[in-house]
């Protein structure tokens, strides 16, 4: 009997740790049966949650041509891995879970955008909070942010606007704003301004 790895039991408690702050929010994830969820999108508060084999649940497969997700107030969650989306819409919250996925809501106005994982490349139109957990991440935005959380190495993330503020923990990061509040830094070679 093989022993899941020390990345798939981090993965598994990341995802429960996403699923329970989703159901204390109010934001129901509608999942996709499979071993490999790819995109999930959250519902209207109050609406019925689709089954499974529902037309609106929609899903964006590794290697295909750019999906679209039309985010709503409840947001959005796109996870796994190697998956090009575009979003648009208005997003409470958009999350980005998984390695290497390339993300376009350039049209789409985000009030928090949540990243945990590897390689990741998201451009954004507006966004008012950003959040990053994860390494060599790229976060691309039209607007200032007024609070950036990031933790891990090598993450750029490049401002249209101001920064108000934030915390930095980590190495080599490097944040391109067009000014910044504070910003705690913790770690090693990050640049912030």
């Amino acid at each position: 009997m093989r022993l899941p790895t020390a990345r798939a039991r981090g993965a598994a408690a990341l995802s429960t740790l996403v699923a329970t702050a989703l159901l204390l929010t109010g934001c129901l994830s509608i999942a996709i049966p499979d071993d490999d969820p790819d995109v999930v999108v959250t519902p209207e508060p109050g609406s019925p949650a689709p089954s499974p084999d529902d037309a609106s649940t929609q899903r964006a497969e590794p290697a295909e041509p750019t999906d679209t997700v039309v985010c709503d107030a409840s947001g959005a969650v796109i996870t796994g891995e190697g998956h090009r989306v575009r979003v648009t819409g208005t997003c409470a919250v958009l999350e980005v879970s998984g390695d290497r996925n390339h993300v376009d809501a350039e049209d789409a106005d985000v009030d928090v955008l949540q990243i945990a994982g590897q390689d990741n490349e998201i451009e954004v139109g507006s966004v008012r909070a950003i959040t990053l957990a994860g390494n060599d991440n790229e976060v691309d935005a039209r607007s200032g942010a007024a609070a950036l959380e990031l933790a891990g190495d090598n993450n750029e993330i490049d401002l249209s606007g101001r920064l108000e503020g934030g915390i930095v923990r980590g190495n080599d990061n490097e944040i391109d704003a067009d000014g910044t509040g504070p910003v705690i830094q913790e770690g090693q070679d990050n640049d912030v301004g």
